[in-house]
């Protein structure tokens, strides 16, 4: 569902590549299980850490443990570990916001106008991204089930359009913008669970509600004009 990850299937040289790719990279989450495995023997070494303190409990144990410099390895090597997969994240979202918001007439119809749209959206996208970190103080884990619960809004969406007959485009945009508001007011509210169901779930199920009524309703309006745009020739 990720944007950077699609645009690495649209630069695949061939249809192997994909299906090559597919099999091969899921082994790559593998390598999570050492930095799950770091991160619980930093928590028993200094156990009783609480909120943001929980992200600095590997960094605290080599700090007590090791050289100065053995930290500023590792911490510089924490940065561009970081830094790698922001980057595409953030480059990926830029391209999407600069290329499809030129239909609404914003200055970005040419390539040069384009290129200096994504490089602004670059900057406001990293802004936006460190302010959510300053002013919600969450942890990393916290910050992950934020993304992920809002990058699962394009699921219906994107499955809905496989169908004979895709969804109408602004249903699908309706459906999103109402599962990313309220997935800004759970995290904002420090909401995690409602119902017994987790927030982003929740979000998910109302994107689903949503989008399917408003097809209808786009839809009907749509029938409703086509019939008086054909009586209007008929006349």
């Amino acid at each position: 569902m990720w944007p950077h990850s699609i645009a690495a299937v649209y630069a695949a040289k061939s249809e192997e590549a994909v299906r090559r790719n597919a099999i091969i990279l899921p082994f790559y989450q593998i390598m999570l299980l050492l930095v799950y495995f770091a991160g619980f023997t930093a928590l028993l070494i200094k156990p009783g850490l609480k909120g943001s303190e929980v992200d600095q409990s590997f960094m605290l144990v080599v700090q007590q443990h090791y050289t100065p410099w053995v930290l500023g390895l590792v911490g510089a090597a924490g940065c561009l570990a970081a830094l790698v997969p922001a980057a595409a994240q953030i480059l990926a979202a830029a391209s999407l916001l600069s290329r499809n918001l030129s239909r609404f007439g914003l200055p970005a119809e040419k390539q040069e106008q384009r290129t200096a749209a994504t490089r602004l959206w670059i900057v406001l996208l990293s802004i936006l991204a460190f302010g959510l970190w300053v002013f919600a103080r969450t942890t990393l884990v916290g910050l992950l089930l934020i993304a992920y619960s809002g990058i699962t809004q394009i699921f219906p969406g994107l499955m809905l359009s496989l169908r004979k007959r895709p969804p109408h485009p602004w249903s699908v945009a309706i459906g999103i913008l109402v599962g990313l508001a309220l997935l800004i007011v759970f995290a904002a509210t420090g909401t995690s669970v409602v119902l017994g169901l987790n927030f982003g779930l929740v979000a998910l199920i109302a994107n689903t509600v949503v989008l399917l009524a408003m097809d209808i309703v786009l839809n009907q309006v749509a029938a409703r004009r086509l019939i008086k745009n054909y009586a209007n020739a008929g006349m």
